[in-house]
């Protein structure tokens, strides 16, 4: 789903009992896109220089919430094909691997209301 840094891809959902595709995002970079636990949520995060957005868009609703920005120091490669991967927890927690000639993992604590 992630692809070039000029591109904008669609983020889209196969309802297989209807046999048709649905776009649930358009106009973003979804980059590593993780299903919550529950379903009810797709994560993911869009590389922008120095900082790493993490959002949320609802199935049901469609809705995009940003949730939070980490902010890294520049140093190592910055975003190259493996620089960097995001997912979740078995608690729907985000996490950040960014490669700087070593692994660095961030495990990020969200309040969500």
């Amino acid at each position: 789903m992630a692809g070039n840094p000029q591109s904008t891809d669609k983020l889209m959902l196969f309802d297989f009992s209807s046999r048709q595709w649905h776009e649930l995002l358009s106009g973003r970079q979804e980059n590593c896109p993780a299903w919550s636990r529950d379903g009810k949520y797709i994560y993911f995060s869009e590389p922008r220089g120095t900082g790493v957005p993490f959002f949320r868009v609802s199935v049901a609703d469609h809705k995009l919430e940003h949730l939070a920005t980490v902010r890294l120091a520049p140093r190592g490669p910055q975003w190259t094909r493996v620089g960097y991967w995001t997912g979740l927890d078995p608690d729907d927690a985000p996490l950040l691997l960014r490669d700087t000639s070593i692994d660095e993992i961030y495990a990020l604590e969200l309040q969500l209301p």
